[in-house]
Protein backbone atom coordinates (compact mmCIF):
# COMPACT_ATOMS: atom_id res chain seq x y z
CA UNK A 1 0.00 0.00 0.00
CA UNK A 2 1.48 3.26 -1.21
CA UNK A 3 1.10 6.87 0.67
CA UNK A 4 -0.19 9.14 -1.08
CA UNK A 5 1.59 12.67 -0.73
CA UNK A 6 -1.55 15.15 0.78
CA UNK A 7 -2.78 17.46 -2.33
CA UNK A 8 -1.96 20.97 -2.28
CA UNK A 9 -4.71 23.29 -2.90
CA UNK A 10 -3.92 25.74 -5.92
CA UNK A 11 -3.10 29.17 -5.21
CA UNK A 12 -6.49 30.66 -6.49
CA UNK A 13 -7.87 27.90 -4.09
CA UNK A 14 -6.48 28.99 -1.15
CA UNK A 15 -6.97 32.52 -2.16
CA UNK A 16 -11.08 31.53 -2.72
CA UNK A 17 -10.75 30.32 1.04
CA UNK A 18 -10.01 33.58 2.11
CA UNK A 19 -12.37 35.50 -0.05
CA UNK A 20 -15.66 33.19 1.39
CA UNK A 21 -14.54 34.24 4.75
CA UNK A 22 -14.43 37.66 4.09
CA UNK A 23 -17.81 37.68 2.38
CA UNK A 24 -19.72 35.28 5.35
CA UNK A 25 -21.11 37.67 6.96
CA UNK A 26 -22.01 39.76 3.87
CA UNK A 27 -24.77 39.48 1.26
CA UNK A 28 -22.00 39.09 -0.88
CA UNK A 29 -20.53 35.61 -2.70
CA UNK A 30 -17.56 34.73 -4.26
CA UNK A 31 -17.82 33.45 -8.11
CA UNK A 32 -14.50 32.82 -9.12
CA UNK A 33 -10.60 33.67 -8.26
CA UNK A 34 -8.24 33.70 -11.35
CA UNK A 35 -4.66 34.23 -10.60
CA UNK A 36 -2.53 35.33 -13.44
CA UNK A 37 1.22 36.35 -13.53
CA UNK A 38 4.50 35.16 -11.89
CA UNK A 39 5.28 35.25 -8.57
CA UNK A 40 6.42 39.01 -7.79
CA UNK A 41 3.98 40.51 -10.19
CA UNK A 42 0.80 38.35 -9.78
CA UNK A 43 -2.77 39.60 -11.00
CA UNK A 44 -5.55 38.47 -8.66
CA UNK A 45 -9.19 38.67 -9.70
CA UNK A 46 -11.73 37.81 -7.23
CA UNK A 47 -15.40 38.01 -8.57
CA UNK A 48 -18.14 38.72 -6.37
CA UNK A 49 -22.12 39.19 -6.71
CA UNK A 50 -25.12 39.78 -4.22
CA UNK A 51 -28.54 39.27 -5.01
CA UNK A 52 -29.17 42.61 -4.47
CA UNK A 53 -26.29 44.12 -6.88
CA UNK A 54 -23.23 44.51 -5.15
CA UNK A 55 -22.17 48.49 -4.42
CA UNK A 56 -18.62 50.27 -5.08
CA UNK A 57 -18.87 50.38 -0.82
CA UNK A 58 -19.44 46.45 -0.93
CA UNK A 59 -16.25 45.86 -3.25
CA UNK A 60 -14.01 48.61 -1.50
CA UNK A 61 -14.82 46.91 1.93
CA UNK A 62 -14.20 43.77 0.61
CA UNK A 63 -10.73 44.58 -1.08
CA UNK A 64 -9.67 46.26 2.04
CA UNK A 65 -10.48 42.84 4.24
CA UNK A 66 -9.15 40.40 1.88
CA UNK A 67 -6.05 42.32 1.11
CA UNK A 68 -5.67 42.06 5.00
CA UNK A 69 -5.83 38.35 5.16
CA UNK A 70 -4.06 37.75 2.09
CA UNK A 71 -1.28 39.57 3.66
CA UNK A 72 -1.38 38.87 7.35
CA UNK A 73 -1.14 35.16 6.27
CA UNK A 74 1.12 36.12 3.29
CA UNK A 75 -0.83 33.60 0.59
CA UNK A 76 0.62 35.56 -2.22
CA UNK A 77 4.43 35.50 -2.28
CA UNK A 78 6.42 39.41 -3.71
CA UNK A 79 4.11 41.99 -4.56
CA UNK A 80 0.52 41.29 -6.42
CA UNK A 81 -2.59 43.55 -7.39
CA UNK A 82 -5.72 42.41 -6.11
CA UNK A 83 -8.72 43.37 -7.63
CA UNK A 84 -12.31 42.81 -6.61
CA UNK A 85 -15.38 43.18 -9.17
CA UNK A 86 -18.49 42.19 -10.17
CA UNK A 87 -18.08 39.77 -13.12
CA UNK A 88 -19.80 42.13 -15.95
CA UNK A 89 -22.00 41.54 -18.49
CA UNK A 90 -19.70 40.01 -20.65
CA UNK A 91 -19.05 36.77 -17.92
CA UNK A 92 -21.46 34.06 -17.64
CA UNK A 93 -24.04 33.30 -14.82
CA UNK A 94 -22.21 30.97 -13.08
CA UNK A 95 -24.23 30.59 -9.99
CA UNK A 96 -28.10 29.73 -9.16
CA UNK A 97 -27.99 33.30 -6.80
CA UNK A 98 -27.12 35.40 -9.91
CA UNK A 99 -30.64 34.48 -11.93
CA UNK A 100 -33.32 36.49 -9.99
CA UNK A 101 -31.65 39.76 -10.55
CA UNK A 102 -31.81 38.70 -14.03
CA UNK A 103 -35.03 38.32 -14.50
CA UNK A 104 -36.63 40.58 -17.25
CA UNK A 105 -33.70 41.28 -19.34
CA UNK A 106 -32.48 39.97 -22.46
CA UNK A 107 -29.82 37.73 -23.29
CA UNK A 108 -28.69 34.54 -25.18
CA UNK A 109 -28.35 31.24 -24.04
CA UNK A 110 -25.54 29.17 -25.39
CA UNK A 111 -25.53 25.82 -25.24
CA UNK A 112 -23.13 23.20 -26.15
CA UNK A 113 -24.51 19.69 -27.27
CA UNK A 114 -22.92 17.21 -25.62
CA UNK A 115 -25.81 14.81 -24.75
CA UNK A 116 -29.22 14.94 -25.64
CA UNK A 117 -31.37 16.14 -22.85
CA UNK A 118 -34.60 17.73 -22.52
CA UNK A 119 -35.52 20.71 -20.34
CA UNK A 120 -38.55 22.97 -19.40
CA UNK A 121 -37.64 26.62 -18.25
CA UNK A 122 -38.61 27.87 -15.03
CA UNK A 123 -38.32 30.60 -13.19
CA UNK A 124 -35.89 29.26 -10.10
CA UNK A 125 -33.14 27.21 -12.26
CA UNK A 126 -31.14 24.36 -11.05
CA UNK A 127 -27.63 24.24 -10.58
CA UNK A 128 -27.38 21.77 -13.16
CA UNK A 129 -29.09 24.21 -16.03
CA UNK A 130 -26.79 25.24 -18.33
CA UNK A 131 -25.22 28.66 -17.84
CA UNK A 132 -26.55 31.65 -19.63
CA UNK A 133 -24.43 35.18 -21.02
CA UNK A 134 -26.11 38.40 -21.21
CA UNK A 135 -27.61 38.61 -25.35
CA UNK A 136 -24.92 41.64 -25.29
CA UNK A 137 -22.58 38.83 -25.69
CA UNK A 138 -24.25 37.42 -28.37
CA UNK A 139 -25.74 39.90 -31.32
CA UNK A 140 -28.67 38.99 -33.57
CA UNK A 141 -30.05 36.53 -31.89
CA UNK A 142 -31.63 37.61 -28.22
CA UNK A 143 -34.69 36.04 -26.38
CA UNK A 144 -36.46 37.50 -24.24
CA UNK A 145 -36.87 36.59 -20.43
CA UNK A 146 -40.28 37.15 -18.57
CA UNK A 147 -41.49 37.04 -15.53
CA UNK A 148 -41.71 39.25 -12.11
CA UNK A 149 -38.55 40.48 -11.35
CA UNK A 150 -37.35 40.18 -7.80
CA UNK A 151 -37.50 42.52 -4.98
CA UNK A 152 -34.49 44.66 -4.63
Amino acid sequence: MSVQPPVTPSLADRIRGFAEEAVADTDLFVLGVEVRGFQGSRVVEVFVDSSTGAGSDDLTALSRSLGFLLDTEDVVKGTYRLDVSTPGADRPIADPRQYPQHVGRTLAVSVERTARWCSTARRRPSPSMPSATPASSFPGNPFPVTGPRSPT
